[in-house]
């Protein structure tokens, strides 16, 4: 997270923030007690019925480390946060009463006997179940029996807490629908109908349809996902089953996709709608193309949710058909045309997290000719502004494995929204641009040219996570864990200072690293436990490692109407050996914190979490925690050595990164993977190198630094079966088996090295 500026006020703390506002739990006598503090967050929450912008402070009392919050209102008046909140929900009842504002104005231009969809969210608070015990060892088949069991005890409940609503629907004539698990009710009323059933006391809110809008090669290495696969993790587990959620089928006559690999299952088989933007966004995600590959290419199957449209009642069921079957992580490469509110959809992203234990991954959305507005159009989507989703923005990658010509998409939705100032979104980007992947045509069935758009992003982290799960199938049921690894794997920072692309650009070796190393934890952390700072004793560091740890949380649903509030303000803070703070995130109104820090002394660090305020009644939450330290793999990592004297090697370039696709006075394309070995010559030789595959070329370079960024070689010799340099002078030399022409394969090659 990018740390705010700091500054020195004189202290008046509020007492309370609700509605979607930090609720302070701090005594008035504590706020007489200090004097001067830091300012370490700030937000301003504005209140659109009431007409009231308030600016909320996060202040630190340097002496004692105490936090509390300071709230005043634009013209400098200090105001009470539970009272403001009050007033503006008092004003919205009276305006809307619980019907969306969006769909409330609509219902004035509309005939009284015309029908429209909606979705009627019911006042149904959390569930009061629990996840089995935190067990990353779980294996794949015991987690889905669980999650299974789980849900079947989900649909007893839910099921009286909807008959009410459709019991009354019935006596009007209407026949209304209802999803397996959600607290939600689908059907199709007029205005008359939907005002009066506004007023049933089973009722929170009620929605109208949304115009929803479809929103991914070089990618794999500039992620450095081809590291977790020679580490042996393609994504295969039975824990690993991507879901495609959109109204398009996967093209399941995709050789790429639906092959002895996995499997395209549908919702609708009979009637899948296939489409290139689902193929493509499948592609992303689990492609076996040789070149064009997916980030987990051994997913054991992909679920298409071919929810045939975007009605509210076909989203929900085609996910939780998927969710039901074993499907996670859920890609959703969609969201409204402007950004910046809440929606059905984004409420039920929320609920299905902390309820079902789903792991969602979102786009941010991309900028849309339609929203002339320029902060709407800017501001995230829903769903991607759901608190528990990871919402993807989109960079490109220069078409390069190396990060030096990075940049952020300026297509790519950024801004926070309005009704909670505080959410940091999107959390990562990942490469959006110029994207080769799968379509639904004929031919090679490859895009011809790379797509665009944050609808290719997301499935590249959604790839990330099914490696994720690969690698730990009992977390299949931690989505907060599964997005503090991402957030801590993102090292690659794309904005340097900006907000734009979140805690940076994922890495997927690093989060690998993570799951495979045991750096993360599971907690359920229920305010009944009365443990309002939990401390892992777990960090070993060595001076001058960078290191980030990262936590996420569940926001509360508590149904009804309004937008949905996080809940719980959480901090979190690392203490070194010497028992100094060395490094904290504490925002005021987030859903996750943190920290990228450099150790300054090896030993062991405390990672510190500290509820530090929450809304009244708050049952608790879901928290995951995951750490990681800096490791970025360069061209030159995982290199074979080869003897002094020279050697046979069997290659394989399956795996392999896509660094360079030219190289200096070559004038042909090697686009395919590379395969790296280093030789080390103490003396002047000749150096001699053949292989077996006419379409694996052979290069043998020098360059002073593997670290450079770019790597711009000194190309001293090459060859498509041979090649020979004469009298070499002593020192490094890289031989590099690369594809012409995209090619990706095994060969046999020798290296012979013969005094001159």
């Amino acid at each position: 997270m990018k740390s705010p500026n700091t500054q020195t006020l004189n202290l008046v703390v509020v007492l309370g923030l609700s509605l979607g506002v930090i609720f302070f739990v701090q005594a008035w006598a504590a706020a007489e007690r200090l004097g001067a503090g830091r300012v370490v967050d700030r937000v301003v929450q504005e209140f659109p019925v009431s007409g009231i912008k308030l600016e909320v402070l996060k202040v630190v009392d340097p002496a004692t480390g105490q936090g509390y919050l300071v709230c005043t209102d634009m013209q400098g008046k200090r105001r009470d946060l539970e009272s403001v909140a009050a007033e503006e929900e008092t004003a919205k009842v009276a305006k809307y009463g619980k019907i969306d504002p969006r769909l409330h104005d609509n219902l004035s231009q509309m005939r009284e006997e015309e029908k429209l969809p909606v979705s009627i969210w019911l006042n149904v608070p959390d569930l009061p179940l629990k996840r089995p015990e935190a067990d990353a060892a779980m294996t794949a088949e015991a987690i889905h029996a669980a999650v299974v069991s789980h849900l079947d005890t989900v649909k007893r409940h839910m099921a009286p807490k909807r008959q009410g609503v459709v019991d009354t629907l019935a006596r009007m004539g209407v026949e209304a629908r209802v999803p397996q698990y959600g607290p939600a009710v689908f059907a199709e009323l007029t205005p008359g109908q939907i005002r009066m059933i506004s007023h049933h006391p089973d009722v929170g809110a009620i929605y109208g349809p949304e115009i929803y809008t479809l929103y991914a090669d070089d990618g794999c290495t500039t992620h450095r996902a081809y590291r977790a696969w020679q580490a042996g993790n393609l994504g295969f587990s039975t824990s690993s089953r991507p879901v495609v959620h959109e109204p398009d089928g996967v093209a399941n006559y995709n050789p790429y996709l639906n092959n002895e690999k996995h499997p395209v299952i549908y919702w609708k088989s009979k009637t899948k709608n296939i489409g290139d933007h689902a193929t493509e966004v499948a592609g992303v995600i689990a492609s076996t193309h040789p070149l064009f590959r997916g980030m987990a290419p051994s997913a054991q199957l992909i679920f298409s949710a071919n929810s045939q449209d975007f009605s509210d009642a076909n989203l929900v069921d085609a996910l939780e058909w998927a969710y039901y079957n074993g499907g996670n992580p859920i890609n959703m490469s969609w969201g409204t045309v402007c950004g910046g509110f809440q929606t059905f959809m984004s409420r039920y992203v929320d609920w299905a997290i902390s309820n079902l234990w789903v792991t969602f991954v979102i786009s941010a959305g991309n900028l849309h000719p339609d929203c002339t507005n320029v902060t709407d159009n800017e501001q995230v989507s829903s769903p991607g502004l759901a608190w528990g989703a990871i919402t993807v923005g989109s960079q490109e990658d220069d078409n390069s494995g190396f990060w030096s010509g990075d940049s952020w998409s300026t297509f790519s939705k950024w801004r926070n929204p309005d009704f909670a100032s505080g959410m940091e979104k999107p959390e990562v980007v990942a490469v959006g641009q110029d994207v080769r992947t799968t379509d639904a045509a004929g031919g090679d069935h490859l895009t011809a040219v790379g797509v665009n758009g944050t609808s290719f992003s997301a499935p590249m982290v959604a790839g990330q996570v099914a490696q994720l799960l690969s690698r730990r199938p009992g977390q299949n049921i931690w989505p907060e864990a599964n997005k503090a690894a991402v957030l801590a794997s993102a090292f690659h920072d794309i904005e340097t200072g900006r907000d734009k692309d979140g805690v940076g650009s994922v890495v997927m070796n690093i989060s690998d690293d993570t799951y495979r190393l045991g750096r993360f934890r599971n907690t359920d952390w229920s305010v009944a436990s009365n443990f309002p700072v939990q401390y892992l004793d777990v960090v070993s560091l060595t001076a001058g490692q960078r290191c980030r740890v990262a936590i996420a949380w569940d926001s509360w649903s508590t149904g009804g109407g309004g937008t949905d509030q996080l809940g719980a303000d959480i901090d979190l803070y690392i203490i070194g050996p010497t028992g100094s703070t060395v490094a904290s995130s504490i925002s005021i109104s987030n859903a996750w914190e943190m920290v990228d820090f450099v150790a300054p002394a090896s030993g062991t660090y405390d990672i510190r979490i500290v509820l530090f305020s929450y809304v009244p009644g708050w049952p608790g939450t879901y928290l995951g925690t995951a750490w990681a330290t800096y490791n970025v793999p360069n061209f030159c990592t995982g290199y074979v050595s080869v003897p002094a004297t020279g050697g046979t090697f069997t290659v394989n370039t399956a795996n392999g990164s896509t660094f360079f696709d030219a190289y200096p006075g070559v004038g042909w394309s090697e686009s395919g993977r590379e395969k790296v070995y280093r030789l080390n010559l103490t003396t002047t030789k000749d150096i001699a190198v053949t292989d077996t595959n006419a379409d694996l070329d052979l290069f043998v370079l020098q360059f002073p630094s593997c670290g450079a960024d770019p790597i711009v070689p000194t190309v001293k010799g090459y060859g498509m079966n041979s090649v020979s340099i004469n009298d070499a002078s002593a020192g490094i030399y890289w031989i590099v088996v690369d594809g012409w022409n995209g090619y990706v394969g095994t060969t046999s090659m020798t290296v012979s090295v013969t005094g001159p």
